[in-house]
């Protein structure tokens, strides 16, 4: 796990009843196998700093694994450029480890957790053995089973940040980023969710996070199957504003797949109720585990009796029933392209009575946009000047004289010509829904 950075935006959840296919089962000897893993990775091969032997070695014993249960495995090397005062100062090599099971559906689970450790710290026991043990568990479970849809395993390289005491350092995030940057626009479409696994041993409480609005169905089953198995499993309670109810920040291997616009789900065990609330302080007795000498197995099983069985026992379990179960939800989908009348209402092409702009840093788009295509309220006050939008009982209002809302300071509406024009970010809100940037095609796009 990386330190935290920022948060994904805010709004509120949707909580969806999801229906089983399958009966759900409990199994009581769940997280023996991925204990197993735990103590291969953290206790015999140790240390895992990126690019060293530790890490080459747990590679090799990962990929061993998914090739001794019979699934197709291949690595994917990548580059990792390290720097010295912030100038270029030698490139290593990592590799994620990848894992495919065929499914009912040629659509696509992607179940992830990097296998590197924090280097000059502990065994990474925590951070993080236990996601990539928990999900080698899950990959020998359903080996032999139908599960609804393809699943693919990845093992993640280069995670952690690097730094030493020379000042050679480089940024974190590194197999799951060139993983995700690299996958089409078909693959990312095939993609239904991807699932996150970091550490998962050490924290106070159990929790599953996941997107807001529909988007966070995988959060919400997960929650429905583990209280269905009587599993102690949470969510993120919010307390921190800038960590909405649910939802978690951009610190792990999930990050670049919602940047893909890829629904998510994570799996961590910590403490949100403890220092900032950010998650980052995973225990009332000893603080932070991960990244510190403390994150290796005798430490754990001293100081917590008890404590890692029960993890990996309810991550496995709930983690199984998941992928045997999946079923995702269906959300809405509006893209607009900047400076054209072209819109796509869930992938249907309509025109805008105007052109979508940018201005002052912000995404605008007209009234007839915002009533046709995503069926909102829309009314405008002239006496008061005014202009409230509303869906199911969620309203924003806006000041047609300041063209701000009135419990922000920046610009959010816009009139030109006699037109209103709204920013995108601000409808995202009424909708309870994700704004999707790309760049390249010079559009915007708000899923609900």
């Amino acid at each position: 796990m990386m330190k935290k950075v920022s948060a994904f935006a805010l709004a509120s959840l949707i909580i969806v009843t999801p229906i089983f296919s399958n009966a759900l089962t409990k199994d009581p000897d769940a997280g023996e196998l991925a204990y197993k893993h735990v103590v291969e990775l953290s206790d015999e091969i140790g240390d895992r700093t990126q690019a060293t032997n530790g890490e080459y070695d747990a590679k090799d014993y990962i990929e061993d694994v998914f090739m001794d249960l019979g699934y197709d495995t291949k690595l994917q090397s990548f580059e990792i450029q390290r720097t010295k005062d912030d100038k270029p100062y030698d490139t290593v090599t990592s590799y994620n480890v990848i894992a495919v099971k065929p499914g009912e559906s040629k659509r696509e689970i992607i179940i992830g957790a990097h296998y590197d450790s924090k280097n000059n710290t502990g065994k990474g026991a925590d951070d993080n053995a236990s996601g990539v043990a928990v999900m080698l568990e899950t990959a020998e479970k359903i080996s032999d089973l139908k599960t609804p849809y393809t699943v693919r395993f990845i093992a993640f390289g280069a995670e952690e940040s690097f730094k030493n005491s020379d000042n050679i350092k480089n940024g974190g995030l590194n197999g799951s980023s060139y993983y995700a940057e690299n996958m089409t626009q078909a693959e990312v479409n095939n993609t239904v969710a991807m699932i996150n696994l970091d550490s998962l041993l050490a924290g106070d409480f159990m929790y599953v996070y996941g997107d807001l609005g529909k988007k966070g169905f995988v959060r919400e089953q997960a929650l429905a199957i583990a209280k269905e198995l009587g599993l102690d499993l949470e969510t993120n309670p919010g307390h921190n504003k800038d960590y909405p109810a649910g939802t978690t920040g951009d610190w792990s291997d999930h990050a670049p797949f919602v940047e893909r616009g890829i629904p998510y789900g994570y799996f961590e065990a910590t403490n949100w109720h403890l220092g900032d609330m950010d998650g980052y302080t995973q225990t009332e007795k000893h603080g932070e585990i991960w990244h510190t000498e403390n994150d290796n197995l005798d430490f754990l099983e001293r100081e917590f009796p008890g404590r890692v069985e029960e993890r990996l026992m309810t991550f496995s379990n709930t983690l199984t029933e998941l992928v045997l179960n999946f079923n995702p939800a269906e959300y809405n989908s509006v893209k607009i392209k900047i400076g054209k009348d072209e819109i796509k209402n869930n992938g249907k092409p309509e025109k805008a009575a105007k052109k979508p702009f940018i201005k002052e840093g912000r995404a605008l788009v007209s009234l007839d946009v915002i009533e046709k295509a995503m069926k909102l309220e829309v009314s405008v006050s002239n006496n008061e000047k005014e202009l409230t939008i509303s869906k199911n009982g969620k309203t924003v209002v806006f000041d047609l004289d300041t063209e701000k809302t009135y419990d922000k300071d920046s610009k959010a509406v816009i009139t030109e010509d006699g037109d209103i024009f709204v920013a995108v970010n601000e409808i995202a809100k009424v909708l309870n829904g994700n704004v999707k940037w790309d760049a390249k095609d010079k559009s915007v796009e708000i899923v609900y």
